[in-house]
């Protein structure tokens, strides 16, 4: 598009790739979208000269390739809205609905707020963006199609801005597209990247590459009519068999990290092998070395022991013709599509192994980054935190039980406990590791098989920060030390100065933190007034102020002590809480009433009934909340039912 062109000419491309997945009526939404995000945004250009708006719709372009759903693309359309113009989060959800404008606000960064540097500003608007993304994992997807279309579009802008923001992409972004399994992303973030740090050097080295392509033209030739013959003697008839040429940054990365010129980089070219079936890519595999031979320790196995993005594939480095190295990767057709979309599969190709694989992986993640979040004490130690998590070399273990878990390399015996659970790594006497009892600053080897063992009376030292590298361990151990400080520090205060009446006190933050327990007598929730208990193994148990339990344990002097806490204004996490629903036993009730707390939200961790003489069902059900004002919408939620007579909720086992 020039730039005389009205913004409308550059949707039209957006509107046929929409056309391919959506109905007219959403897209009718969509063009609603665009019409209010052309009228906000003006009068604004972008540094090219471009009007604004043709940015916005790039970055929608690139969701509507990957089949996003229509609220992905409208908030797409719509994603500087909140942060570049008048408009507010407010308007935007009268217009197209909360959902929509919770994702806008989501990429969006903070404008109104002052901060003392810009790193502080960055990584609180990197804090803030991560947290979206825990609610809703769209919100990243736009903000990869934001960065995606920014970093194509880099040349107008000053060196120094470049370069600004391709170290962001590349310290940031790229780590996150990697962790999520888009490969298509991270490699162009990374090639764009490349060439905005380092112009010359990638303009040489992209000369060097278009040579050598035509000079090995023949030679891929050779090994690929080689493959299809020799794999035909097998009975094996593959899919489809890709010639593939590494990425740029991939090249660059490999002549640093070895000190060699492009001269002695020999494996530029590689194959990817489609099979029909897992069995399939074993016999592949084998058939493969059969014809060439392998060089030894270049065999991976990524369908065993898949990645922690959800990437699986065999991997293979043979001895080509003329003593070529070739780079074999053996994968089926689903595999394929999560390798080069990752999480975006989900949504592209509605691949079962998408929502078993990829998506489990990624939720796992997401509550890694929200553990991390809570433990971390400000938004810098936050964003250092979630780069050291997100470093893409791993470690593989097991735990006694037989369950894969993965940990950055290098990661300890420390790091193990804290990747079991917070309390866990808190309390961690010592780690055993194959059967032996090793110290907690061992380094752990792929495929050992690891136990720990707790304590209540061990508690985390300073020291211990030096004996871990992940970003959860570190984030869980500054934590605790912090709230053990403020303790200490309000004791030795108490000492000195002896008020009357006067309590430490403690601001929850989070519904996650080792030295925090929330009762389950009276299961308080943000909102609630409430009060803590200090007890002997150093743990704060909160409870709701007029818990009965509480007054009992304050009357016992040898119990503990009690300790002012207070909601932070700004609480991350969910609560359990007990709620009581009496209805009518009528047919699909617990459906109903199961679905009512789903769809706002809830996660249902107990749920009990028992039938009553007069045809009524008793329920009683443990569900976690945000908050006082989530609990009385899903209360009110299922008090709407026809068949729900009384909902209340339930504390000291009393309605």
């Amino acid at each position: 598009m020039t730039n005389n062109e009205p913004p409308v000419f550059s949707f039209y491309a957006l509107q046929k790739k929409l056309a391919a997945y959506l109905t007219e009526q959403q897209i009718a939404s969509i063009v609603r979208a665009f019409l209010f995000a052309a009228n906000a945004h003006d009068e604004q250009f972008r540094s090219s000269g471009e009007p604004y708006v043709t940015h916005t719709v790039a970055t929608a372009c690139t969701l509507a390739d990957m089949h996003l759903d229509p609220e992905t693309i409208m908030a797409a359309l719509m994603h500087d809205v909140i942060e570049d113009t008048a408009y507010t989060f407010e308007n935007v959800s009268q217009e197209f609905g909360v959902k929509v404008a919770e994702l806008v606000n989501g990429v969006s960064k903070l404008t109104q707020i002052k901060f003392e540097s810009k790193a502080e500003a960055q990584a609180e608007n990197f804090r803030k963006m991560m947290l979206a993304m825990t609610e809703d994992i769209r919100v990243i997807l736009i903000k990869m199609a934001d960065r995606l279309h920014n970093m194509s579009t880099l040349d107008s802008l000053t060196p120094q801005k470049r370069y600004r923001i391709a170290l962001e992409t590349m310290e940031i972004y790229v780590p996150i597209a990697h962790r999520l399994g888009m490969n298509q992303f991270k490699v162009q973030l990374e090639d764009y990247g490349l060439k905005a740090m380092h112009p010359w050097r990638y303009k040489i080295l992209e000369k060097h590459v278009n040579q050598a392509r035509g000079h090995r033209k023949h030679l891929l030739e050779k090994i690929e009519n080689t493959l299809i013959k020799n794999l035909a003697k097998f009975g094996i008839t593959p899919s489809q068999i890709i010639g593939r040429e590494k990425s740029l940054t991939s090249i660059y990365r490999k002549m640093r990290d070895r000190g060699v010129p492009f001269s002695e980089i020999m494996d530029i070219f590689g194959f990817r092998i489609i099979a029909a079936t897992v069995f399939d890519c074993y016999h592949i595999l084998g058939a493969i070395h059969s014809v060439f031979k392998p060089i030894p320790g270049k065999f991976k196995d990524y369908i065993a022991i898949p990645k922690t993005n959800g990437y699986q594939s065999l991997h293979t480095l043979l001895f080509g013709p003329y003593g070529v190295p070739i780079e074999m990767q053996i994968r089926t057709r689903e595999m394929h599509q999560i390798a080069e979309n990752g999480i975006a599969a989900h949504w592209l190709y509605k691949v079962q192994t998408a929502q078993g694989g990829i998506q489990s992986k990624t939720t796992a993640w997401l509550k890694n980054v929200a553990d991390i979040e809570g433990h971390s004490g400000d938004s810098l130690d936050f964003i250092h935190d979630i780069k050291m998590d997100l470093f893409p070399d791993e470690v593989y273990v097991f735990t006694p039980k037989g369950e894969i878990l993965s940990l950055p390399r290098g990661a300890t015996a420390l790091d193990f406990a804290y990747a079991v659970h917070t309390e866990v790594g808190d309390h961690c006497k010592q780690v055993i590791v194959n059967r032996r009892t090793v110290p907690l600053s061992y380094p752990l080897l792929n495929g050992q098989s690891i136990e720990v063992v707790t304590s209540d009376k061990i508690l985390p030292k300073p020291s211990w920060l030096g004996l871990v590298v992940s970003g959860r361990a570190k984030a869980g151990i500054r934590h605790a030390l912090k709230l053990e400080e403020e303790f200490n520090a309000f004791k030795a205060k108490k000492t000195l100065t002896r008020p009357k009446k006067q309590k430490p006190l403690v601001i929850i933050h989070s519904s996650k933190g080792m030295n925090l327990s929330f009762a389950h007598c009276c299961y308080p929730i943000p909102g609630d007034s409430i009060k803590g208990f200090y007890n002997a193994a150093h743990k704060i148990n909160i409870h709701v102020s007029h818990c009965d339990h509480l007054e009992e344990l304050i009357k016992q002097k040898n119990h503990g002590s009690w300790v002012e806490v207070q909601w932070s204004p700004q609480i991350h996490g969910f609560f359990p809480v007990r709620l009581t629903v009496i209805a009518q036993n009528n047919v699909g009730v617990i459906a109903g009433i199961t679905r009512e707390i789903s769809e706002l939200g809830g996660n249902i961790r107990e749920f009990n009934m028992h039938e009553t003489a007069n045809l009524k069902v008793h329920i009683e059900a443990v569900v976690e909340v945000q908050d006082r004002t989530h609990l009385a919408k899903m209360m009110r939620s299922i008090k709407h039912l026809t068949y729900a007579i009384r909902v209340v909720r339930g504390t000291n086992g009393k309605e």
